[in-house]
């Protein structure tokens, strides 16, 4: 017994060992599947199963990638911008109240259908000392705020705080958050100087600094922009060579020299190449890449200014109104008292959205698709019934694997007993061989006989009487003294197989009617021995179990190299259970991804707890095109357990 066997028994395994008292109460068999953690077991054979499985597990790992991209692709991207206001001056109380306020704001507020002025780009330009005969334009009208995309929160420790507006279009919530500070601006500014009305009287705006400071940064900007304003009202970037060098800065000087480098280095190739030249082509493309940056790097410049100029005009525009507002200025001028609240930062256009972070979902999205990827073949490979390989097999069942045995087609039991004889150097012949050799190489390494060899199976149809025919043949036709015993006396088929007669069979020799000598056919031209079953179902077990039985098997043992006991199928009756003592090796037959493990555990409990018998198991009937195809390459082969 190999050393396996051994370990297994000391570890409280049920496998069998000769050293087991004979007294001892029989141990339920678990294969070895049963008793390795499922992790431990997914875990040893993970990559031979993804090396099987590689097409299915880079099919679904690239299905779960496309569907995972195409998701985020159809997430919609949320951008935030900010804006911070001041109530410098005032204690905490007001500035909480203040807060709780502008929360509920955008419900209780009355807000314009238009734009004010100064919001719009057409709306830039209609000012009355804007000089030119454009009419009037209607700006288009700003959207009130949504209260749940409003967060309005307290900076510590200053008088700033700081308004969030959230939503889909990036260049939407810029202006709707603007418009709804001015107004709220406004309306806490007038109700403040409405209160000090007869309190302070108005004084000269000319003579308040703000009120110039305020106004001398509106008009600069106003004058900034009024070159990139048409007729129309409209704005105008390109074209306007004079409005164009307005916008200068560090990035726009960079491209600008850059475009002209690669000018002239296309001015020089036109020299020496044609206009389809590939180098022409390239040169091209290289300035119309730069063009592109530069018109991108003046618009931004232009919204900046853009922004800057809606800011100025909006703290002019408020302090324009308070002085209006206020009462008559008397005798004794005085300043104008500085507004509650204050922009301090306006909202601008955001450029990158806030959610989501597709870098981050993608980097998700990659390992879910790994993990199904690989998860998914696992458990399709770890659910099967049945049995690809012999590793699988012997990791199992804890047995070891002595041959894999090739299928063939044949229709005549002649043609298939005949077919490792008639080719010798085919691969069904090598793995016949190496069964052969795995049984005599047992024979020395345990120090024990495998001399009378039992083949069964689960169920018919498994190939064990075509084994044990195949086997017995090419051992004889090695000089060996071989004895094949046809011991399946409900559907004998050796003596077809052989082409022999079974007149006088094991039948005859177990009742007493026949000797050994009659009733062993010694005709086969490979020196093979044979004795023939004949079918007699009533009393088939009796005979089996019979002392004479025993009696044949003790003396043939004496004349013969080796003994082939071919049974029929244990789950169909008990004839191979009844023969096992007399054995000293089970070759027991399992049909490749035919047989099922629940199948095969039954019938090797029958002999694995009740009998001492060795067992070694031998996958049959194997597809060699679908073995390969499954990611199998070894088809004669070894594995041991």
């Amino acid at each position: 017994m190999s050393e396996d066997f051994k370990k297994d028994k000391d570890t409280g395994t049920s496998l069998p060992e000769n050293t087991r008292a004979v007294t001892a109460p029989p141990q339920v068999y678990q294969p070895a599947r049963l008793r390795t953690p499922l992790l431990q077991d997914t875990t040893n054979h993970l990559l031979p199963i993804l090396r099987r499985r590689k097409a299915m597990a880079v099919g679904i790992t690239l299905l779960c990638l496309g569907a995972g991209l195409y998701i985020i692709g159809q997430i919609r991207p949320l951008y935030q911008t900010s804006a911070q206001i001041s109530f410098k001056g005032q204690d905490e109380t007001f500035i909480n109240t203040q807060i709780r306020y502008l929360k509920i704001a955008p419900l209780t507020m009355s807000w314009e259908q238009e734009s004010p002025k100064g919001l719009s780009f057409k709306s830039l330009a209609l000012d009355n000392n804007t000089q030119g005969t454009a009419e009037t334009a209607q700006a288009p009208a700003i959207k009130p705020l949504s209260t749940h995309r409003l967060q309005v929160s307290h900076i510590p420790g200053s008088s700033l705080v700081e308004l969030h507006y959230y939503g889909h279009n990036p260049y939407d919530i810029a202006p709707r958050l603007n418009h709804f500070i001015e107004q709220y601006i406004a309306q806490l500014n007038a109700k403040q100087l409405s209160s000090e009305k007869e309190e302070k009287p108005k004084s000269s705006p000319e003579e308040d600094p703000q009120y110039i400071q305020a106004k001398a940064k509106y008009l600069a900007l106003k004058a900034q922009l009024s070159a990139f304003i048409s007729k129309d009202g409209a704005i105008n970037l390109h074209g306007n060579k004079q409005a164009e060098e307005r916008l200068r800065s560090k990035a726009l000087d960079a491209l600008i020299e850059r475009k002209r480098s690669a000018a002239y280095d296309l001015e020089t190739l036109s020299l020496r190449y044609g206009e389809k030249h590939p180098k022409i082509i390239e040169a091209r493309k290289i300035i119309e890449t730069l063009d592109a940056q530069i018109r991108h790097e003046r618009e931004t410049l232009l919204g900046r200014m853009i922004d800057d100029y809606i800011t100025a005009k909006t703290t002019f525009d408020a302090i324009e109104k308070a002085h209006n507002a206020a009462p008559e200025e008397t005798s004794e001028t005085t300043n104008t008292p500085p507004p509650v609240v204050q922009l301090v930062k306006p909202a601008h256009t955001p450029l990158t959205p806030i959610f989501p972070n597709r870098l981050q979902l993608f980097g998700i999205t990659l390992l879910a698709s790994l993990f199904f990827g690989i998860m998914v073949p696992t458990i399709v490979e770890r659910s099967r019934k049945t049995f690809l390989c012999g590793q699988q097999l012997s990791n199992f069942f804890g047995l070891p694997c002595y041959a894999l045995i090739p299928e063939i087609k044949a229709t005549e039991h002649k043609e298939l007993a005949d077919y490792v004889l008639n080719n010798p150097s085919d691969t069904l012949a090598e793995a016949v061989r190496s069964l052969r050799l795995n049984i005599k190489l047992k024979n020395h390494s345990n120090n024990q006989e495998n001399k009378v060899v039992l083949v069964t199976s689960s169920k018919a149809g498994e190939g064990k009487t075509t084994l044990s025919t195949w086997l017995a043949r090419m051992t004889a036709k090695t000089g060996e003294r071989v004895l094949l015993i046809d011991a399946n006396l409900r559907d004998p088929a050796v003596h077809k197989a052989l082409h022999g007669k079974n007149t006088l069979s094991l039948v005859e020799y177990l009742t007493g009617k026949s000797s050994l000598e009659k009733v062993t056919d010694t005709t086969d031209p490979t020196g093979l021995h044979a004795i023939y079953g004949r079918s007699i179902p009533n009393s088939v077990l009796d005979l089996l179990s019979s002392k004479k039985m025993g009696e044949l098997l003790q003396e043939t043992r004496k004349s013969y190299d080796l003994i082939i006991i071919d049974t029929p199928p244990c789950l169909m009756s008990a004839d191979a259970r009844a023969l096992s003592p007399h054995a000293d090796l089970l070759l027991y037959l399992v049909g490749w991804n035919k047989t099922k493990r629940d199948v095969i555990h039954k019938g090797l409990s029958q002999f694995l707890n009740f009998t001492e018998i060795r067992t070694a198991l031998v996958l049959s009937n194997i597809d060699i095109k679908k073995h390969t195809a499954y990611g199998y390459g070894e088809v004669v082969c070894e594995d041991d357990a």
